[in-house]
């Protein structure tokens, strides 16, 4: 049995199986995002929109890095990650075709 003072500790309970296949999965996915920064260069979006792209992708490995380490704040770098998307999407959403003549 469990002492009262073992109880509060996150670090006293066994990771489930399935936390450290998300974990990977989340890290592989990332690796894949920070590849195509390389590429970023070439798109014929604004400067804002790829920006957005830039700040979802490097935070989002971050959080997969936070996630393998079990850290709480993983989960405020996949919001900030989440909000770089959105920005990036934005210009696709809201604007469609008029972002490409806004690059030029």
């Amino acid at each position: 049995m469990q002492s009262l003072r073992d109880m509060g500790d996150p670090h006293s309970l066994a990771t489930p199986w399935w936390y450290w296949i998300i974990a990977v999965i989340a890290l592989l996915f990332a690796g894949m995002g920070l590849m195509q920064l390389r590429f970023i260069s070439n798109l014929q979006d604004p400067w804002w929109a790829e920006t957005g792209y830039a700040i979802g992708q490097i935070f989002n490995g971050a959080g997969a890095v936070g996630l393998l380490l079990r850290k709480s704040w993983a989960r405020w770098l996949y919001v900030v990650s989440a909000s770089g998307f959105i920005i990036q999407r934005v210009c696709l959403v809201f604007f469609g075709g008029v972002c490409f003549s806004l690059a030029d």
